[in-house]
């Protein structure tokens, strides 16, 4: 049984580490929701790949609300909600992807912003005085890591895309 009462010689309450990680996740799905329709008239198969990022966020959300209210701990966590809207988590001037220089810088960045998560969570997972919280963490770890794997090979991805593009292009000069 998870207890969000025990403290050992570790920093962070179970109602800290559930409130630091729904934020977190509200910032990951955010992300994931913008990136997917940016995606959507330049690469359908990365906007589908984001869309599933953000599946995966939310059922983190919901694996973390779940706990809380295990732990009735729902007024202490109340105000992170779902409607809590984060800063723009990344820069661009375009809201679509255009090019293959655009979708790279974006993939780059969201690559970063997983990464991130995954030290975010290392981070929270040595400081958390709930032992039950530890599997929770362990998890988002692991999907973290996952992730940003899978975001590399989008990143491959796109960049053959854009060379076959060139390829293309090189090609109808040609000939």
């Amino acid at each position: 049984m998870i207890s969000g009462k025990k403290l050992s010689n570790k920093g962070y309450f179970a109602e800290e580490v559930l409130a630091k990680s729904q934020l977190k996740e509200i910032e990951r799905m955010s992300l994931y929701q913008n990136i997917t329709l940016a995606f959507l008239p330049f690469n359908i198969g990365i906007s589908r790949l984001m869309k599933e990022l953000e599946k995966e966020s939310d059922a983190r959300i919901n694996r973390l609300e779940e706990i809380t209210i295990s732990l009735q701990l729902s007024e202490a966590i109340a105000p992170f909600t779902r409607k809590t809207i984060p800063e723009k988590p990344y820069d661009r001037r375009h809201f679509f992807v255009i090019n293959t220089t655009m979708a790279m810088d974006i993939l780059e960045q969201v690559w970063q912003h997983e990464y991130r998560a995954q030290c975010f969570y290392e981070w929270l997972k040595a400081g958390n005085a709930t032992a039950g919280l530890d599997k929770l963490l362990a998890d988002f770890i692991r999907q973290a890591k996952n992730q940003a794997h899978i975001l590399q090979d989008a990143k491959a991805e796109v960049s053959l895309q854009g060379q076959w593009r060139r390829d293309q292009g090189m090609l109808k000069r040609i000939s």
